[in-house]
């Protein structure tokens, strides 16, 4: 697997420097609206500026932004539009400048896991393509996560008949968590034009869940400094551009909808709450498309997931009435018990009747809590072997 890795990255690196003809908008110029390196920070841009990062899109998601330079904050006169569901996204980047406009769409796709990913998109514009220094555009991108503080990027950006470029970045967490990420990336061009920016650095601060405080640094004293609120399905965000002699140059804002998110006001709640799993009836692996709302094994775990995350969580109260679940689904949920149980939080569940399998299962619990009118049946294992008279 890490040979392909290496691979694919050398292919990246050679198909971004071959064949450089004139200037084309560099990367930092076609992507201010990002915060921060593609694949360090959450959602990001929908795997417009590096696809890669579709595969770790896990829910639908509609980012909308636009800014106010040489304009006021309600014209929208640049504006974006990113629609993202997991391995798949299009783009709409709309520009003005002067009487001039450009419109620039993009469909990209990915595949890979969740350490190592492989994008690929396509772009064209439509507009005053020549003012613009536009032609159609593909776009390769690679992410490999080697260990969970620890992500290395890499794009290529290949327009049909301009400058291409490839733009490597790093994120780490010094920490292990979310709590502080530092970034950066280079741009690698053959500068048949030099470029006014090669590289940028910075850092993502998250002191409470959903408040992400971002600077970035650009070569040539340019720096900006945004603000993200997570509410969930929904979020805000703005961007403030600073010139070389600290000026405010413009804002760029936007609104997000769709994919889950930390949620700000979590830190209003109480950090007393339990969550209630409802393990009644059976328990599927899968379910049908349609018309079936059974419980399943994965959207159990990923309950208990997110209560571990969940800082506000204190417990789960498990409801095993009426039960009926095999030996390895409950030996699946109880290990995550066992973890959830790791990070200080409380297991309390509830029993009507019971045999050995749902006792054994229950025996993780802080508290096990039994109807009056309930019984337990503990009938216990047996095991043995079998012999054969041998006949000759």
């Amino acid at each position: 697997m890490f040979r392909k890795e290496i691979y694919i990255i050398a292919f990246l690196l050679a198909a971004a420097f071959n064949q450089a003809q004139i200037r084309f908008p560099s990367y930092y110029s076609q992507n201010d609206m990002e915060f921060a390196t593609p694949g360090t920070i959450l959602f990001s841009l929908g795997g417009y500026s590096n696809p890669a990062i579709l595969t770790f899109t896990e829910q639908p998601n509609l980012l909308f932004t636009w800014n106010d330079l040489n304009a006021d904050f309600n014209d929208f006169n640049n504006y974006s539009l990113f629609a993202s569901m997991p391995y798949f996204s299009f783009s709409l980047v709309d520009r003005k400048e002067s009487s001039y406009s450009i419109t620039d769409y993009k469909i990209s796709t990915a595949y890979g896991s969740s350490s190592f990913s492989f994008g690929v998109g396509y772009g064209w514009s439509s507009g005053d393509l020549t003012y613009f220094d536009r032609s159609n555009l593909l776009t390769i991108g690679a992410i490999y996560r080697p260990a969970n503080f620890l992500s290395l990027s890499l794009i290529g950006n290949l327009p049909a008949n301009n400058e291409r470029e490839g733009i490597i970045g790093i994120g780490l967490r010094p920490f292990g968590n979310y709590n502080l990420t530092l970034f950066g990336d280079y741009l690698f061009t053959q500068d048949t034009i030099p470029e006014n920016v090669n590289w940028s650095a910075g850092a993502i601060f998250e002191p409470i869940d959903g408040l992400r405080i971002i600077g970035r640094y650009f070569e040539g004293k340019v720096f900006n400094v945004g603000v993200q609120l997570g509410f969930g399905s929904l979020g805000l965000s703005t961007i403030t551009h600073f010139d070389n002699d600290a000026n405010r140059s413009y804002n760029t804002y936007g609104i997000r909808l769709g994919a889950k998110d930390r949620n700000l006001l979590d830190v209003f709640k109480s950090s007393n709450s339990v969550v209630e799993i409802n393990l009644r009836g059976g328990l599927k692996y899968q379910t049908y498309k349609f018309f079936d709302n059974s419980n399943t094994l994965f959207d159990i775990i990923e309950q208990l997931d997110a209560v571990i995350k969940d800082n506000s969580v204190t417990g789960v109260a498990v409801n095993l009435s009426g039960a009926n679940i095999n030996k390895e689904m409950l030996w699946e949920i109880r290990e995550k018990l066992k973890e959830l149980k790791s990070f200080n939080k409380k297991v309390y569940i509830y029993l009507d009747r019971a045999g050995i399998d749902l006792y054994h299962f229950a025996s993780v619990a802080d508290k096990i809590v039994l109807d009056p009118m309930g019984t337990i049946s503990l009938e216990g294992y047996l095991m043995g072997r079998t012999f054969f008279e041998r006949y000759s």
